[in-house]
This record gives structure tokens, C-alpha cells and sequence, in this order.
């Protein structure tokens, strides 16, 4: 068994996806997978829902961790939750079928999920806790603030701006130097 232990926050559908992407890209050889937090009890997909978020609060050995809630709403208040306990560490997970053209000035923070085919041009800033699923296409002098959620088929064309916990919807496009407003929820 490995050292190091993680867990992912959230068992309903995005969890259940992205263990099915960690599991297929090799990520999880490196850990003790150990399962899923979660406010209800029961086995997902073979794997125990260990515990609610008190769970990973209650932890002696520091553990990573990747969120698996597409609720910006609901991301927020976990995060606010769980932030403050230094033994926890919020992971960054790129998929390697995601393509970063140009990794010297695209910034991705703390915290983050970029999900597979994902493309992200150049001068682009990912700030921390925001989560990419599939498909998600970035262009040049593009800024997704923290805890936003993009969901499968996002368009951003360049010099667009998100505003922190914002939720775009599946196949949502964004034009040039379109600024969307903190909390938005945009869905076709």
C-alpha cells in the first residue's frame, strides 16, 4: 500500500467520473485510493463511501484530495469548510489528453480539474478550485476566477473574463472580451 492517500469529495455523477478518468489515465498507481466523502453511506462503483467532510477533518496524516461537486454554490461552502485543515491538499489533476500549447503562460492554481481534450491556448489564467470537465476550449488572455465550473463543450474565445463561482453550462460559447459577472449560471 502506498503512503500516500486520496480521496475524492463527492460520489454522485462527477464523482463517479472522474475516479472512471483517474483510474484510465494511470493517476491513481501513485496513491492509496482510499474513497469517497460524501453525505450519504453505501458503495459507489466498488469503492466505500468512507465519510461525510468531518471524515477528512478528523485525519492525522496529511491526505490529497479532489473535489468532485459541480455545484460552484456547493464547492464554495466545502471549500470553506475544509480550507482552514493544513493536513489536507487540494490537488491539481491535468488530463494527459488535455493540451496546454503554451505551459510558460498559462497559469492553473491550486485545487484545479482539467479534464481530457480540453485545449488551453496561451496566456491564460485558471485560478485555484476551478474544474474544466471535457471538451473545454480556452483561448488567448482568457480568466476563469476561482470555483468556476465549465462543463463539457465550453467555448471561450480570447479575452474573456469568469467571474469567481460561476457555472457554465454544457456547449456554452463565449465571445471575445466578454466579461460574465461572480456567482453567474449559464446554461443553454
Amino acid at each position: 500500500m502506498l503512503d500516500k492517500e486520496l480521496y475524492i469529495i463527492g460520489a454522485s455523477g462527477l464523482g463517479k467520473e472522474i475516479l472512471a478518468t483517474l483510474k484510465s489515465s494511470g493517476f491513481l498507481k501513485q496513491y492509496s485510493f482510499i474513497g469517497f466523502i460524501d453525505n450519504f453511506e453505501g458503495v459507489v462503483n466498488g469503492i466505500p463511501i468512507v465519510g461525510r467532510n468531518e471524515f477528512l477533518t478528523g485525519l492525522k496524516k496529511e491526505s490529497d484530495v479532489l473535489l468532485a461537486i459541480g455545484s460552484p454554490v456547493v464547492r464554495k461552502r466545502i471549500l470553506d469548510q475544509l480550507l482552514k485543515y493544513r493536513h489536507l491538499n487540494f490537488i491539481t489533476y491535468v488530463h494527459p489528453g488535455a493540451s496546454i500549447y503554451d505551459s510558460e503562460t498559462i497559469k492553473i492554481g491550486r485545487g484545479c480539474y482539467i479534464g481530457e481534450n480540453s485545449i488551453l491556448t496561451t496566456d491564460i489564467i485558471v485560478e485555484d478550485f476551478c474544474f474544466l470537465n471535457i471538451n473545454v476550449s480556452l483561448h488567448h488572455d482568457t480568466i476563469i476566477r476561482e470555483n468556476s465550473v465549465l462543463m463539457p463543450g465550453v467555448i471561450i474565445t480570447g479575452g474573456a473574463e469568469i467571474g469567481k463561482n460561476s457555472y457554465l453550462g454544457n456547449n456554452f460559447q463565449i465571445s471575445d472580451k466578454v466579461k460574465i459577472p461572480e456567482n453567474s449560471l449559464l446554461k443553454l
